[in-house]
């Protein structure tokens, strides 16, 4: 178990407990409440049970021995003090407590008379009343002992002869204050929970099958029991065996786990994590060979989450030992799996896996002594900050050498763990102590094409970490890659998750839009787009939107942008428009707005009293549903409006025609028009303007006369109308003052009377009617 330069970079330290005969062995490692580690060696040739205390940082801190006995088991109580048991020569178990400055506190023998199998027997610490629980096999009957802990006194003993038992059974504390039993007789496995204060059965189940074998048993908070063991379901194949007992002891569920192949397959381990899911362990058959295993089984419902397979072992037994592969949880819901491996031939060596709670491997190493001897794991406890002890026997020809080692966990992770394909992540492994002064020069691989990794990590010397980085390639789809990194002995693994471009944003400008006009939907990536390219899904809520089906992003492409177009609507719409792709949707919210009246106009500003008038209301997007009714109205007697216009579905304008009177006088109109609460007007002119005057002959002798006419647009009206005359020169060129059209005339004559002139003149004969003047020249000749 003496690591390589790699693995001592990971090793915090090396104890050894001392070299004896070949049958020397460890029974077990502990971690204890104050953070030390306590370790048992079993000296075979001399019957002495040797326990040490170290500290976290490898300081011996107690040495004693106990002649005399065969250490069986070992665990600590709840203030780091150490029981142990072990059976005498005269095959009554011993039962003591050493405490934490190492002095003996208690040495206590239990009889169980002649035939008593008590190498098989198991501790388990009570902490409600301070009790050390004790379980062996006396003539296939199990045998519980209750020792005060504090006295050492055998407060009561009882043969649980409902519980019939091949081996000591496995005990448990369970959350509702008892204790799980799990065993194995005559081809069944026998689950039970134990009252320690009345040393009766609470209850008991038994299940049939052949050739079971339990092999742990442990309890949730709430006193469900879980039992593991192997069991032959099929002849000749064993497997994996795992069931749930309920509070009450009815069973909930028993499932079976095969390996990767139809042949035997051995459990060995079982724990909670901090899911409160199952970690299983042990080995299964490879197809040929034997490998050391781990499964996460989900135990509300029995189902496996992952399995894990590791190195190969030995041809395991049906009834296994302590060096079988183990799975324990590390507190965080990862998986450490602990197993002896086959490497070189036939050596075994000390493989060690780290197992993501996804079932993906963290890393994985192992450590030999000397070539050609045998390593063997006899005990495993975890220390602070992730650290870990492990205990076992470096087995060679004629000797055995027991050595309890500290290891750190060096940490290789790539952050983010899930990056957008076409970016980097970082890479970095943490070391637990400062590189060596050169420093570490690292092999980096990875197994995916779409990961770009330097070949090479460099942790200078000194320092702690070191760190590359990972580029990506733009994906398609969601995919993972492992980045494996090499340390000595030790293969570390990070997966990184490059995940395809997603929509990040989506945007529609603008957030409001008239029916009948455009828009446009922006949509972001999360990243750029693949070779190839990508195309985005686009949909929307409402058809009154014509958003297009989907967008094309071409490789490289971030952003994108598409044009719509929307219809009329009679109320405000609002719409969500969504992108998706990759199962990731993104929305945006949109308001299609109804069209507002926006104008109303006439031709023209001064209209003559009369005639018609036409003029057109207009609307700042399309008409919808059966069309937008303008109500119209003027404030005139002169004008005649019709009451509205209908602006026709799809279009954004109407022409109206209104009728109008002849006036007196210019009248001022005007017009509004309403829709949905929006006025607007217009305003013109009704007048009644001097059409033309006409004058025969327009060139007039001096001292004559000539004809004029005054002619009018339109009828004069009611009343008729008087129209004044004037001329430019009226000493030379005369006209009446004024002339009368009544009503319904359209035109009147009047006399032009001309003066002596010497030369021709040119002179200017006006008709004017409120405001409105006309002109026509005439010229007078000698």
């Amino acid at each position: 178990m003496l690591a390589t330069i790699g693995a001592a970079q990971l090793q915090a330290w090396t104890r050894t407990l001392g070299t004896g005969g070949t049958n020397s062995t460890c029974i077990g490692v502990l971690g204890t409440p104050d953070g030390s580690v306590i370790v048992g060696r079993q000296s075979v040739g001399d019957s002495t049970l040797n326990v040490r205390k170290y500290g976290a940082d490898g300081t011996q801190l107690l040495n004693n021995s106990i002649s005399d006995l065969r250490g069986l088991d070992l665990i600590t109580d709840g203030s780091s003090n150490t029981i142990f048991v072990g059976e005498r020569s005269n095959n009554n178990l011993m039962v003591g407590r050493i405490t934490t400055n190492g002095s003996v506190a208690y040495l206590t023998e239990v009889a169980f008379g002649s035939g008593a199998n008590l190498t098989s027997a198991r501790l388990l610490y009570y902490p409600a009343n301070n009790w050390i629980m004790i379980t062996t096999e006396v003539g296939g009957i199990t045998q519980i002992v209750r020792v005060d802990n504090t006295t050492g006194a055998v407060t009561a003993q009882t043969g649980f002869a409902t519980l019939p038992s091949t081996y000591a059974p496995y005990m448990a504390l369970t959350g509702d204050g008892k204790v799980a039993l799990a065993c194995d007789s005559s081809d069944s496995i026998k689950v039970a929970k134990y009252d320690p204060t009345t040393m009766l059965g609470v209850w008991n189940t038994s299940f049939g099958t052949n050739g079971a074998r339990v092999r742990g048993v442990t309890s949730s908070a709430d006193g469900t029991v879980y039992a593991l063991a192997t069991a032959q379901t099929t002849y000749p194949d064993y497997d994996f065996l795992a069931m749930r007992v309920s509070p009450s002891g009815s069973t909930q569920w028993m499932k079976l786990f095969n390996g990767p192949s139809d042949g035997d397959d051995y459990a060995s381990s079982i724990a909670l994590d901090a899911d409160g899911n199952l970690v299983l362990g042990g080995s299964v058959y490879d197809g040929g060979i034997y490998r050391a295993a781990a499964m996460r089984v989900n135990a509300t419902t029995g189902d496996r989450m992952w399995s894990y397979i590791g190195g190969r072992v030995s041809s395991p037994s049906l009834d296994g030992d302590q060096s079988d592969p183990r799975a324990i949880s590390d507190g965080t819901s990862n998986t450490i799996l602990v197993s002896e491996i086959l490497r070189g031939g036939n050596r075994l060596d000390t493989g060690f896996y780290k197992i993501s709670p996804t079932g993906v491997g963290q890393w994985f190493t192992w450590y030999d002594s000397v070539s050609s001897e045998n390593d063997s794991v006899d005990g495993f406890a975890w220390g602070s900050n992730g650290s870990f002890y492990v205990a076992g026997r470096v087995q060679s020809i004629d000797s055995s050498t027991i050595l309890l080692q500290k290891y750190q966990q060096a940490v290789f992770s790539v952050g983010p763990p899930t990056v957008i394909g076409g970016t980097s992540a970082t890479a970095t492994l943490t070391l637990p102590d400062p590189a060596r002064v050169e420093g570490y020069s690292l092999a980096v691989t990875d197994d995916s094409t779409v990961l770009t990794t330097p070949a090479t990590l460099m942790v200078a010397g000194g320092a702690s970490t070191g760190s590359i980085e990972v580029q990506t390639t733009p994906v398609p789809s969601h995919t993972a890659g492992n980045i494996t990194l090499t340390f000595g002995n030790t293969t570390f693994t990070t997966r990184l998750s490059v995940a395809a471009p997603t929509p990040a944003t989506v945007t529609v400008t603008p957030s409001s839009i008239i029916g009948g006009s455009n828009g446009n939907v922006n949509v972001t990536l999360s990243g750029p787009a693949p070779s190839g390219g990508i195309v985005v899904a686009l949909g929307r809520s409402n058809p009154i939107a014509n958003v297009p089906a989907a967008m094309y992003f071409p490789a490289s492409q971030t952003t994108g942008t598409v044009l719509f177009s929307t219809g009329g609507v009679t109320v405000d719409t609002p719409v969500t428009v969504s992108a998706s792709l990759n199962n990731v949707v993104k929305t945006a919210a949109v308001t299609i707005l109804r069209a507002k009246l926006v104008a109303v106009n006439t031709v023209g500003s001064s209209m003559v009293g009369g005639a018609p008038i036409q003029g057109t209301v207009y609307l700042d997007g399309k008409a919808a549903g059966a069309g937008a009714v303008v109500s119209l109205s003027d404030d005139s007697s002169f004008v005649t409006m019709p009451s509205s216009v209908t602006i026709t579905a799809g279009y954004k304008t109407a022409t109206y025609t209104a009728a109008t009177s002849a006036v007196t006088s210019n009248q001022t109109v005007t017009i509004s028009a309403v829709l949905n609460g929006i006025t607007k007007t217009t305003t013109f002119t009704l007048s009644l303007p001097i059409h033309t005057i006409l004058i025969s002959p327009d060139v007039i002798v001096r001292n004559s006369t000539s004809s004029g006419m005054v002619m009018l647009s339109h009828p004069a009206p009611s009343g008729g109308v008087t129209i004044s005359l004037f001329t430019g020169a009226p000493a030379l060129v005369g006209v009446p003052s004024s002339v009368f059209i009544p009503a319904g005339g359209t035109s009147r004559n009047f006399t032009i009377t001309t003066g002596n002139v010497a030369n021709p003149l040119l002179v200017g004969v006006f008709a004017s009617y409120n405001g409105s003047t006309k002109r026509k020249d005439v010229v007078v000749v000698p």
